[in-house]
């Protein structure tokens, strides 16, 4: 089987110890957690890196292909300028993963750029994970509105992977509610908390279809942006029977924070 890794991780920039500075050990379960991650990703040994995020900006709604040889964090917008990161990307392969869509552009719009500098989505939970210099990135963005093709998509994407021999890592960037408490950048909603239990809840009991019926009304008012790569991860992983494991849930800040590692067999 190709794929051999999966896990959904947080990337608030305050988890990156140059920017979160005194703040970062009230984020602790979920470093722990990180670390976690990157020991399990270490032992899966993947030659590709799939990651899901949700912050790839496009100028319109769609699923897309950054394809760069090489890609790099930068922290610079939050003040850090010595956390930088270089990992190897994959254009050939992400070319092929993108090529059963490009006949199919108006079930599922998707574009391709070529940006060499990740978005926070993946450049801070990349930053805990020891990633071989031979693994090879492929970072997928998800700016859809209306959530529920993710499923389609990654299944898609699953049919493919399934017929190639790399041993493939899958991530998808997620942050549930912005609005957990009054310290919320975005304020608080009533309605937050019991989204995120349901969240959770319904990840742990591997139920996406019921995620993908989540009211995008709902989403508005919570103000959370990792559903869409999560039920992506979900479409990729179809056909499996894997427990993911909630390692931490943790929201100090107003946003919580979930990370989960999905169980394979060696």
């Amino acid at each position: 089987m190709s794929l051999v890794f999966a896990a959904i991780v947080p990337h608030s920039p305050l988890l990156v110890p140059m920017i979160g500075k005194e703040h970062t050990p009230v984020l602790r379960t979920t470093v722990n957690a990180l670390m976690k991650i990157d020991e399990s990703l270490a032992q899966a040994n993947p030659d590709t890196l799939i990651f899901i995020t949700s912050h790839l900006v496009t100028a319109t709604p769609a699923i897309a292909f950054n394809i760069c040889p090489t890609y790099e964090t930068n922290f610079e917008e939050y003040g850090d300028y010595a956390t930088k990161i270089t990992v190897p990307g994959d254009p050939a392969f992400a070319q092929q993963l993108k090529q059963p869509f490009d006949t199919d552009r108006q079930t599922v719009p998707i574009v391709v750029v070529s940006r060499p500098v990740l978005d926070h989505g993946i450049s801070t939970p990349l930053s805990y994970l020891r990633v071989r210099s031979s693994v090879h990135l492929v970072p997928i963005g998800d700016s859809l509105t209306t959530h529920g093709q993710e499923l389609a998509v990654g299944a898609k994407l699953r049919t493919y992977l399934l017929q190639t021999h790399r041993r493939v890592a899958l991530l998808a960037s997620a942050n549930l509610s912005h609005r957990l408490s009054s310290t919320s950048p975005a304020g608080y909603s009533p309605k937050a908390k019991a989204f995120d239990r349901r969240v959770l809840t319904l990840i742990t009991h591997h139920q996406p279809t019921a995620l993908a019926r989540i009211r995008t009304s709902t989403l508005a008012e919570v103000q959370a942006c990792g559903l869409g790569p999560i039920l992506m991860l979900f479409g990729l992983l179809a056909g499996t029977d894997l427990k993911p494991e909630l390692l931490a849930y943790e929201s100090p800040f107003g946003i919580g924070h979930p990370t989960l590692l999905f169980a394979f067999q060696a």
